[in-house]
């Protein structure tokens, strides 16, 4: 993914997401369940926007899914290597006066045009500002322990299942379903969004009239 987005927040995850699950619809048509593997940044993944987007996953993307987590310092894997070897060929372009490449876009122009087998995708700002306005639509609600969490599945759209240590067995996970009643268990489910009560329901109150040199108790 290239984008001219400089920040790292749950809508650019969102805006990826949506570019890249159709293409991956592609090459797997039989598809049935995602498996998301990242580190815990939680600006980016591990926060209540994308435990929501994991729990709309089916609507938004026709599979259930799943993201877990690796604990702090233990994120990297195969595509940080890809991120290298794309820099690397880019630096070595513009050394050897190939391509001038002075912002993400013209990174994605000589990207698309190289030999390499990796392929890329542009993500541009507007989609992850689309994407910004789509996920603080529902109101939800915090999230505490988010730390401890390093497995989030999606229950239905407003309910995650979530687990202290990620678990993949077959009692777990049994026809690509998750099993929160497995043997193994730990699986916990949360309601995530707010529920707002009907203007009907909303209870009116009288305002409450407090004089000089008065008490007042709060919880908070």
């Amino acid at each position: 993914m290239i984008s001219d987005e400089l920040s790292h927040t749950a809508a650019a995850v969102l805006a990826f997401l949506r570019s890249l699950l159709p293409k991956l619809h592609e090459l797997v048509p039989n598809m049935s369940f995602v498996h998301y593997i990242s580190d815990s940044p939680t600006s980016q993944y591990r926060n209540r926007y994308i435990f929501d987007v994991v729990a709309e996953h089916v609507s938004l993307f026709t599979v259930p899914a799943s993201w877990q987590y690796f604990e702090v310092g233990h994120g990297k894997g195969p595509c940080d290597d890809v991120g290298a070897v794309a820099k690397r060929m880019a630096d070595n372009a513009v050394k050897r006066n190939k391509h001038v490449i002075q912002d993400a876009q013209s990174f994605f122009e000589w990207a698309s045009q190289s030999e390499s087998s990796i392929n890329y995708m542009w993500v541009g700002k507007e989609s992850i500002a689309q994407a910004d306005i789509d996920i603080k639509a529902t109101e939800l609600k915090p999230f505490k322990r988010t730390m401890l969490l390093h497995a989030v599945c999606g229950h239905n759209e407003s309910t995650i299942i979530t687990r202290e240590k990620s678990c993949f067995c077959e009692e777990c996970f049994v026809n690509g379903k998750l099993c929160p009643d497995s043997v193994c268990g730990g699986w916990q489910q949360h309601e995530i969004r707010s529920v707002s009560l009907p203007d009907e329901q909303t209870v009116q109150r009288e305002p409450t009239q407090y004089n000089n040199d008065d008490w007042i108790a709060a919880t908070y």
